[in-house]
């Protein structure tokens, strides 16, 4: 299979490969992440606004958002509005803000995944390319 990348010139996301190869997100939970990564930096998280865009239920809302919070993409607190009501205020991060722990790490390590985007032993698996380009992925 090769993957086909074109130039980017304007409106994209990028993504570092971590969060993108993150154990621990589902798939549902990074393309929300993806979703709201590309948002402006100035755009509040509002649930019921991400569920109507993203065509999601309260129930998978509650368990993606939790999965994103539990693996450090998504922070939830509660702040006084100027109102005098509480709210509740979400901060998303393009990078996980709690380290993977050594046992997921090791699990990640042992399906010869590199979580730091190197190959491991400095050469491509089966030698080089023999079809596209040099950065088309083989």
């Amino acid at each position: 299979m090769s993957v086909i990348r074109r130039a980017q010139e304007g409106n994209f996301t990028i993504m570092p490969n971590a969060t993108i190869r993150d154990p621990r997100l589902s798939i549902d939970a990074l393309g929300l992440l993806l979703r709201l990564v590309s948002l402006p930096p100035n755009w509040e998280v509002h649930p019921e606004k991400v569920q109507e865009e993203s065509k999601i239920g309260d129930s998978r809302w509650r368990r993606i958002s939790k999965e994103l919070i539990d693996a450090g993409y998504l922070t939830r607190s509660k702040e006084r509005q100027e109102n005098g009501q509480w709210d509740w205020v979400f901060t998303v991060y393009q990078e996980s803000q709690v380290p993977l722990s050594p046992k997921i790490q090791q699990v990640d390590s042992t399906r010869g995944l590199s979580t730091d985007g190197s190959s491991t032993l400095g050469t491509t698996a089966h030698g080089a390319a023999t079809r596209g380009k040099s950065t088309d992925i083989m």
